[in-house]
């Protein structure tokens, strides 16, 4: 072979190797990752009482793919109602890690009610809980949450002579923002007047309403319960509650 047919075996064979060099893939990384994470939310129990003490634990336990526990893994927690947060309640902490086991326990505790509310519908609340990470474009849709059912206490047994109470509203499936108009009828005991109107339609804001009828508008769509208790000069109570479904 001559020298010139030397150099270009050579070369092809460099030219070979180069491309092999290229073409090799790199092994894959390991470890945890975000995404391969997986939350099992709870509340324990699930239906508690508007009462200001009553309470639920929620537990978060989080694992890897293949079942392994995630240990010291911070959790935040907030509370919602009609997919919007809100202060409905409270939580022990807003911020917990899980421990050895990939559990994390924060406790709910639901809110007071009025005299007003008793009786009336119950409340959806939902405790939310998303990982505190490094990227919060993939934390922020690895959240889970669990639902309790929050009911006022039940209303005091019927008094006799009592007002009776009933309410109206229009529009009849309001909008978001749109005012509500409120009326109400109370039927005294002969003899006997009607002395203080209280609402509350079931939401934060501040109420000022304290006649026969009433205006309320709300910020989310969503279910809210509202509800008005009537006094007599006796100081005889009479209720009634609506579900007031609001419409985006």
């Amino acid at each position: 072979m001559t020298r010139k047919g030397v150099r270009l075996v050579l070369a092809g064979v460099l030219f070979t190797s180069a491309c092999t060099m290229h073409d090799t893939v790199a092994p894959p990384l390991t470890g945890p990752s975000e995404l391969a994470l997986s939350l099992v939310m709870s509340a324990t129990p699930d239906h508690v009482t508007q009462d200001g003490s009553s309470t639920s634990t929620i537990s978060v336990v989080a694992k890897e793919i293949n079942g392994k526990p995630v240990s010291n893994l911070e959790l935040r927690f907030d509370i919602t109602v009609n997919n919007q947060i809100a202060e409905f309640g409270n939580l022990s902490t807003k911020s917990a890690v899980t421990n050895g086991s990939g559990r994390a326990t924060v406790v709910y505790t639901a809110p007071a009610s009025t005299p007003v509310m008793a009786g009336g519908p119950s409340t959806v609340v939902s405790v939310i809980a998303q990982p505190v990470g490094t990227n919060y474009s993939i934390s922020s849709v690895l959240f889970r949450s669990v639902e309790l059912l929050v009911a006022p206490p039940p209303p005091p047994p019927p008094v006799p002579g009592a007002p009776t109470v009933s309410v109206t509203y229009l529009p009849a499936s309001p909008k978001v923002g749109q005012m509500i108009n409120f009326t109400a009828t109370a039927t005294p005991e002969p003899g006997h007047q009607i002395m203080d109107w209280e609402w509350a339609f079931g939401d934060t804001q501040s109420i000022n309403e304290h006649g026969f009828d009433a205006s309320h508008a709300y910020d989310a769509a969503g279910s809210y319960s509202m509800t008005l208790l009537v006094r007599d000069d006796q100081g005889r109570s009479g209720y009634a509650a609506k579900t007031i479904t609001v419409v985006p």
